[in-house]
């Protein structure tokens, strides 16, 4: 059997072309939001090798991509290329720090010195899609996609995925035990009209883990009161509610205890916030197999996140100063106000 990860990231995988705020570039560089997530988990690991990938790709993934990915050190058994073609491009271009597009790469790109990328021609937002036919019918994941040693794993997070794989592929870890499941919602199904779904999602979960835009989108006309929301998603089934303020930091509800607590964000130099939200998500669950502390997992993610709005790029946080993570752990938790 290969080496068992102790964590591993569900989530898609795309070719990331960004234009930073700042005017920096990344062309043809491995990205999504699984990658993101994995970096925010490798911060605070020994080895890569620790982090196992799940996710699915067209055949016209390129192959010099997944090799960036696998000199990583990552476990990559989990990435199943289809015999499909799909739309793998992610465009992303800031007209400043906050607002992003993703439509008419060619009038950003004229504004630049550099040669439009021909890997980038014909790329449309529309057209961005994961491998699946019907949304509402088929998921991105079954059991038979889980490479044996993935059974022995200690947690799993979900990043932002269609709601059929967030409703049933989490069951496969449930029936496996594994130690701790944390859940990150995509925007489609955080609607008022789907509220009474939700359940089916947030059942056995270790953690939810929404925007603060998200949450408040959810509860639209039902409540104003974050704490309030919360809870009745605690109520749900799952222990602990994370709601991520983006600069205003996080908000933890742990449902067993009914503790509360605000953690603002870590003082850092703004540059890109592509992806800070995942990154977050991939030091929590990260700090929370390694802790098994609510609290703690939380200041893990906030940390990760701190470095990754610092530069560009899903890999920006492999060039973090040794040590430096846990210099900025001892100074967040003077920051700490519970509620």
């Amino acid at each position: 059997m290969e080496k068992i990860p102790r964590v591993l990231i569900a989530g898609d995988l795309k070719t990331e072309y960004l234009i930073s705020a700042s005017g920096k570039k990344l062309v043809d560089q491995p990205g999504g939001n699984l990658l993101y997530a994995a970096s925010g988990a490798n911060l605070w690991s020994e080895s890569n090798q620790e982090i196992g990938l799940l996710s699915k790709i067209g055949s016209n993934f390129p192959e010099k991509e997944l090799e960036k990915i696998s000199k990583k050190g990552f476990n990559t058994d989990g990435i199943v290329k289809l015999d499909q073609q799909i739309e793998h491009r992610d465009f992303i271009a800031y007209s400043d720090l906050r607002t992003s597009h993703s439509n008419s790469p060619i009038s950003f790109f004229s504004k630049t010195e550099d040669k439009f990328p021909e890997s980038l021609l014909g790329y449309s937002a529309n057209n961005k899609n994961t491998p699946k036919t019907d949304k509402t019918k088929q998921a991105l994941f079954y059991e038979k996609d889980l490479p044996e040693e993935y059974r022995f794993a200690n947690a799993i997070h979900f990043c932002p995925l269609d709601k059929t794989t967030h409703h049933l592929f989490p069951d496969v870890f449930r029936r496996e035990n594994i130690s701790f499941i944390s859940l990150d919602p995509s925007a489609e199904y955080m609607q008022p009209t789907q509220f009474n779904e939700l359940s089916m999602v947030l059942q056995g979960l270790s953690a939810f883990i929404p925007s603060e835009k998200e949450i408040r989108n959810l509860f639209r006309g039902r409540s104003e009161d974050i704490w309030e929301m919360m809870e009745e998603l605690g109520n749900m089934g799952c222990n602990l509610i994370v709601v991520k303020s983006g600069e205003d930091g996080q908000k933890l509800y742990n449902s067993d205890s009914k503790k509360k607590y605000h953690i603002p964000a870590f003082p850092s130099k703004l540059v890109d916030l592509t992806g800070a939200g995942d990154v977050f998500c991939g030091g929590f669950i990260a700090g929370l197999e390694k802790t098994n502390d609510p609290l703690e997992a939380v200041l893990w993610g906030n940390i990760a996140a701190s470095f990754a709005v610092e530069g560009s790029g899903a890999f920006y946080t492999d060039g973090v100063m040794e040590g430096l993570q846990f210099a900025r752990l001892d100074k967040l938790r003077s920051y700490l106000r519970k509620i």
